[in-house]
């Protein structure tokens, strides 16, 4: 089994731990060495490195550290990355592979685009809340199965999106027209369910939180001494 891996260079907490890498495992930093997969030219270089393994899943933790006073801004704030991660996928799957992506929150005009774009080019797409993912976080996953040969001229439009879509990591174009994916009335529907299913336990679990912090310790709590 053979894998590739492509990651910021020189980052702590973020490059890889050499001793924890398999024999079969690549680490890679992209044409120019950084691991920005930001920049096109490094998607394509992992595309040509891994063109020759016919790979079957991608994965990609399209997330980042945010600060807690944009927490709530984080989905939009990661627009870049899981565009670019996404379409990497596309890049290095060969027909029938599948693709797993972390995703915060589902509700922004460009999450929605990835999810209504994937059901076009994967054969089913879900949206899936772990049971080891926290319930009050917005953290959930993409997970794409038996990938698609893409129809013509569709890659050539990501490419072109993922260059001038992005003037700074602040701001992004609209991927495609809202008006496509609301006339899809199973697609949008299915959406706000998902939305609403996951929000709705988030909402539960915060509200239990608040009120443990809100209660008066216990005798046990009271008079356990401090931790060494």
């Amino acid at each position: 089994m053979k894998g590739y891996g492509i990651t910021l260079a020189g980052v702590e907490g973020l490059d890889w731990y050499p001793e924890l890498l398999r024999r079969g495992f690549t680490p890679t930093y992209g044409i120019d060495g950084t691991g920005d997969v930001f920049k096109l030219a490094n998607l394509e270089a992992l595309a040509s490195l891994t063109a020759a393994s016919n790979l079957l899943l991608a994965v990609a933790d399209g997330g980042f550290n945010v600060g807690f006073d944009v927490a709530n801004y984080q989905e939009t704030i990661s627009t870049r990355i899981t565009f670019g991660q996404w379409l990497a996928a596309l890049k290095v799957l060969r027909p029938g592979g599948s693709f797993v992506l972390k995703l915060f929150d589902t509700f922004s005009p460009n999450s929605r685009a990835l999810l209504f774009l994937s059901t076009f080019i994967y054969e089913r797409v879900h949206i899936v809340k772990p049971k080891h993912s926290r319930v009050v976080n917005s953290e959930r996953y993409l997970v794409c199965v038996n990938y698609r040969a893409l129809p013509d001229g569709w890659m050539q439009f990501f490419d072109t999106y993922y260059e001038k879509g992005f003037p700074d990591n602040d701001h992004s174009a609209l991927l495609i027209p809202t008006s496509l994916m609301q006339r899809d009335a199973r697609f949008t529907d299915g959406v706000r369910e998902m939305n609403d299913a996951i929000a709705a336990r988030q909402k539960v679990a915060l509200q239990m939180i608040i009120d443990a912090a809100a209660s008066p310790p216990t005798a046990v709590e009271a008079v356990a001494p401090p931790p060494s």
